[in-house]
């Protein structure tokens, strides 16, 4: 049976015209929708009775409060290598949702949980960088692919607020860690401290065995920096690393790490064997470096140290000690770091002449004119923080004064943190820590204290009452 044209139409005509009639009559009963848009933050109030949709006003949750000497969300910003921008307003958007414990970052610890007004707690997330297409993570940091240096928030000192020079004494920090690309963050605020606590004479000291990295070009970068403005940099290089040695688990790849300390002893005595050729490649390395630092400033002082906190006899000291001068004669000055008290048979002090740097409290008061000091292993810890640390901040105060009146040629300042540990939790391989930067608030005890007993410049050189004579004697050779 054919359906004509006309009769098709007349059948969709009246279907329109039915529903039409329909959507009338629904609109007119008083039920379904009632007009109010939907909007983010809204929903349905009861999806089991009426569809009517209520808009609820966006909640907004709290946000706690930054804990003294704690970092804020903006301070935070910078040390997780996000930019910040400017500082937040009350005014300022907030989170609407909070991570889930799956989505935390386990090893970041965000701030600590606040009591909000309905008598829960609210746990926020700690600021994630941002990374652009120039950038990769360093550790816990977002850094630029290129070589330059990461910068960040140091304690704004110009001209007219600047502390005055202080001198007499090297100072500064053990940043064994300063060539592993994860430690950047805490190197530069190292460095930042440093530069702003106006100490003539800045002391560094870097592991170049391979422990923490090789990386020499950032090396000279932070040379030249703690060269300039008239700076008369103290750098000391650890040329190899007794402390791992003594650690049979370690996974460190570095040369005579995994060699047992007393065979090791044998290895190095043996003339012209691979593990002397290594130690010799090592100096020599050393000496490039310690010549950069001559070439940019000739008043700069370079010290050697034959090993980190070695397990060593007399006898195989005194043949480190011969290759070391052998590759580094007339560049810098050879120092034994001994550690006789470290569990390590047969392991002795004797520096043949040679100046001793140490890293114990307890040896500390045996330490002599142009001797050297500092806190690696040991640690200190900020004013009115409970003690975690082995250093009071009152005790550090005063060794470092006591260090002056001495005559000793440096002092260094080292915390675990820094480093990458956590006092008594094992030693993580040196890739896989993380290092945690100071406060921009810890940085300005750090200044304080790296200046703590030392006279303004023009007294350390007028006034040699403040000194032993032949320490000041020393000092002015430099």
């Amino acid at each position: 049976m054919k359906i004509s044209t006309t009769t098709r139409i007349l059948v969709l005509a009246g279907i329109a015209l039915g529903l039409a009639m329909a959507l009338l009559l629904h609109g007119s009963s008083g039920s379904g929708y009632s007009g109010v848009p939907w909007s983010r933050g809204s929903a349905p109030e009861d999806l089991g009775g009426s569809h009517s949709v209520s808009q609820k006003p966006t909640t907004v949750p709290l946000v706690p409060r930054a804990e003294s000497n704690s970092l804020s969300a903006y301070d935070a910003a910078f040390f997780d290598g996000g930019d910040p921008g400017e500082p937040p307003t009350p005014e300022a958007a907030l989170p609407t949702s909070t991570p889930t414990a799956s989505e935390m970052d386990d090893d970041t610890p965000g701030p600590a949980p606040t009591s909000g007004s309905n008598g829960g707690s609210l746990t926020v997330a700690p600021p994630q960088p941002t990374l652009s297409p120039d950038q990769e993570m360093l550790g816990a940091v977002a850094v630029s692919r290129s070589s330059a240096p990461l910068i960040l928030p140091t304690p704004q000192r110009t001209a007219s607020n600047a502390l005055p020079w202080v001198s007499g004494q090297a100072r500064g920090y053990a940043m064994l860690y300063a060539l592993q690309p994860e430690a950047r963050a805490v190197t530069e605020s190292n460095i930042s401290a440093l530069l702003a606590s106006r100490v003539r004479e800045p002391y560094i000291a870097v592991l170049i065995d391979g422990t923490f990295g090789r990386d020499f070009t950032y090396l000279r970068d932070i040379i030249t920096r703690l060269s300039g403005d008239g700076r008369r940099l103290t750098l000391s290089l650890y040329l190899a690393n007794g402390a791992s040695q003594r650690n049979p688990e370690t996974l460190i790849e570095a040369p005579f790490v995994r060699e047992d300390p007393v065979r090791f002893r044998g290895l190095i005595r043996r003339t012209g064997t691979q593990v002397q050729q290594q130690y010799s490649q090592i100096a020599r390395d050393a000496r490039a470096i310690f010549e950069f630092s001559l070439e940019t400033n000739p008043e700069n002082t370079n010290v050697a140290v034959v090993m980190l906190e070695d397990n060593l006899d007399t006898e195989s000291y005194r043949v480190m000690l011969g290759l070391a001068n052998a590759e580094l004669d007339g560049v810098a000055t050879i120092y034994r770091n001994p550690c006789n008290g470290c569990g390590v048979s047969g392991t002795d002090d004797e520096t043949l002449g040679q100046p001793r740097e140490d890293h114990r409290r307890e040896i500390f008061p045996a330490l002599d004119v142009n001797d050297g000091f500092t806190l690696d292993g040991t640690g200190f810890e900020y004013p009115n923080r409970p003690a975690s640390q082995s250093i009071s901040s009152g005790t550090l105060e005063a060794m470092l004064q006591d260090s002056y009146k001495k005559g000793l040629a440096f002092f260094g300042l080292w915390r675990f943190g820094w480093q990458g540990l956590v006092q008594g939790q094992g030693n993580p391989l040196p890739s896989k820590r993380i290092y945690i930067p100071s406060t921009p608030d810890e940085m300005e005890y750090e200044i304080q204290v790296l200046r703590t007993g030392l006279p303004p410049e023009e007294e350390s050189i007028s006034d040699e009452s403040s000194a032993p004579e032949d320490a000041m004697r020393i000092f002015q050779e430099k």
